[in-house]
């Protein structure tokens, strides 16, 4: 029954604030996206981490920045990852529907700390079996009828059902899993420093070999990696209205706001400041 639920029915979408900008919303929905209009979207960026599940049709998500593709289909999900530009297009002939979790901005920081959440690696198979399916239902009623005092209380649930599934990707070969934990190590805290010639020495990797095979895979060597990284989070951060210029700088390790801005500036031509006025209005 749950699953004829997910495969049929009209748009159904649960929106509620626990903050006071659109990346503190929480909400759960399943969408139907047939019209031809919806079947290209962006490319775009979010300020929230969200999990969208296919349940039926075929389409792709393209990571707008490197050009890669990654394919959709029904029990395949991607991620919403905060900062990150992509594209969603869509088969229009294929009776797409989706679910999705929106959890928030600061879930993001969770996710990629204890299940390697990366944006390399933006989509996963996952098959729901009835007792996520339940889950998922018991979780959309209580988000929409639960007092605006008791939403926070929803949070584990929202990690249970994602974890849940994004715990089942896997990678296809060792060199991958270790590119993978590299990555992490990498970005794991901007505010400390990293050495990767170590962070090989004691797990056994020959650097030279291993930074050869980083930049096949990950398209440009370690350090460069981490300050591409930076960037990228930098720029979700500074969605975050509440944050000021210098707990931004503090959280990414700089020395200064100063130094933080002329390193910003230096890549994108406009300083934090600048950057965040230019964002559209409904990203706070």
């Amino acid at each position: 029954m749950g699953k004829e639920l997910m495969l049929s029915g009209m748009n159904h979408v649960v929106r509620r604030s626990v903050g006071s900008s659109w990346s503190d919303e929480l909400s759960v929905g399943l969408l139907n996206k047939t019209d031809p209009a919806l079947s290209v979207t962006g490319p775009e960026s979010f300020p929230f981490f969200a999990f969208c599940l296919v349940l039926r049709g075929n389409g792709s998500y393209v990571d707008w920045e490197s050009g890669r593709r990654f394919p959709l289909k029904a029990n395949t999900y991607f991620l919403r990852i905060p900062g990150i530009v992509h594209q969603i297009r869509i088969d229009p002939a294929s009776r797409w529907r989706e679910c999705f979790l929106n959890l928030g901005y600061n879930a993001y920081p969770y996710f990629r700390a204890y299940h390697g959440i990366l944006p390399e690696n933006p989509v996963g198979k996952f098959a729901p079996d009835d007792a996520w399916i339940d889950a998922y239902f018991k979780l959309e009623n209580e988000l929409e009828f639960s007092p605006v005092g008791s939403l926070l209380e929803l949070l584990p649930a929202f990690f249970h059902l994602v974890s849940r599934a994004v715990q089942q990707t896997e990678y296809d070969d060792s060199t991958r899993q270790r590119i993978k934990y590299a990555c992490e190590f990498l970005c794991s805290d901007f505010r400390e420093k990293k050495d990767i010639r170590e962070f090989c020495r004691i797990h056994g990797w020959g650097y030279e070999n291993f930074r050869k095979k980083f930049a096949e895979i990950m398209g440009m060597p370690p350090n460069q990696y981490r300050m591409k990284r930076r960037h990228e989070t930098a720029c979700a951060l500074l969605m975050q209205r509440t944050l000021t210029i210098a707990d931004i700088a503090r959280e990414l390790g700089y020395c200064s706001p100063q130094e933080f801005a002329a390193k910003f500036r230096r890549r994108t031509g406009k300083s934090p400041s600048e950057y965040r006025e230019n964002l559209p209005a409904n990203y706070f």
